[in-house]
């Protein structure tokens, strides 16, 4: 049952990787991020209990605690201090979009077949639902134009890593796990930091803009 249960949150977290491709605003965007973080910390919880390895429960309360709640919350506040436009700028149509992620996650699924590769714990599915998150996540950098949903992108792929990582390796000892989950918090502050200076120049944060520099 709790392998099931497992499954299902995994599967719940490329939904809302989906969900993040196919939303047309920055809010939902944001919140489906943290939807998703939300599903791998409990699916996280799941395999540490499951497999009875307690550091895998330290790597989910830090998915809880940094990637669920305070990533959000320091997303939430750079838009609405910026007075970010809340409606999402693409360079692929949301209905191709969404129409490419289903084809992501087919074509994961044939590429993990094709090496026989599996979760020791969670079986087949989970290497080709973490493939599929990574790969969305880099689709999300590449084709959003703002740098605040191409920082979604990143968050997300970082996010894939972590699901494949949980589900081969039963993750990293904690000291590993606490210093990367610090790397990304910092990161997103460097980056929201970068959003900022790039407002006050552009008075826009259309990375297209950065096309401008001439040596």
């Amino acid at each position: 049952m709790e392998v099931k249960l497992a499954e299902f949150f995994i599967a719940l977290a490329v939904f809302f990787s989906i969900t993040i491709v196919a939303s047309n605003r920055l809010f939902l965007g944001i919140k489906s991020y943290a939807l998703q973080s939300l599903s791998i910390a409990a699916a996280t919880t799941l395999i540490a209990s499951i497999e009875n390895i307690s550091h895998l429960f330290v790597s989910a309360l830090l998915m809880l605690i940094v990637k669920a709640c305070i990533i959000p919350l320091l997303l939430f506040y750079v838009t609405k201090k910026l007075n970010i436009q809340r409606k999402i700028e693409t360079n692929v149509t949301i209905f191709d979009s969404v129409i490419f992620c289903a084809l992501i996650v087919v074509f994961s699924y044939f590429l993990v077949a094709k090496f026989n590769l599996s979760s020791r714990v969670l079986g087949f599915n989970v290497i080709p639902l973490s493939i599929s998150v990574i790969i969305i996540g880099l689709f999300i950098m590449v084709t959003r134009r703002k740098a605040i949903t191409q920082i979604l992108g990143f968050l997300t792929l970082e996010n894939g890593i972590f699901m494949a990582e949980i589900a081969s390796t039963h993750g990293m000892p904690v000291f590993v796990e606490l210093g990367i989950f610090m790397d990304v918090l910092i990161g997103v502050i460097i980056a929201g930091i970068f959003v900022y200076r790039m407002s006050e120049t552009f008075n826009d944060i259309d990375t297209e803009k950065l096309t401008s520099f001439k040596e």
